[in-house]
């Protein structure tokens, strides 16, 4: 069950950081949006650094509990 909150949580971690990119990319583009641009990035890598985060503990646990 581990295995499958640390996959969910890393799959939520990469796509966080591939929208914190994406931001990145737009708000040097845009002129207009860039406070929305900054908001999306900065929530995205808040998110993506707690999901990553959960998700390599979650994946690793089970991997310690087994070496036991």
């Amino acid at each position: 069950m581990f295995l499958l909150y640390g996959a969910m949580s890393l799959v939520l971690g990469t796509s966080a950081w591939i929208a914190v990119y994406l931001a990145y990319q737009n708000y040097h583009k845009s002129s207009e949006s860039k406070n929305i641009c900054l908001v999306i990035g900065v929530v995205a890598f808040i998110v993506g650094g707690i999901a990553t985060a959960l998700g390599l503990f979650f994946f690793t646990l089970p991997l310690l509990e087994m070496l036991k």
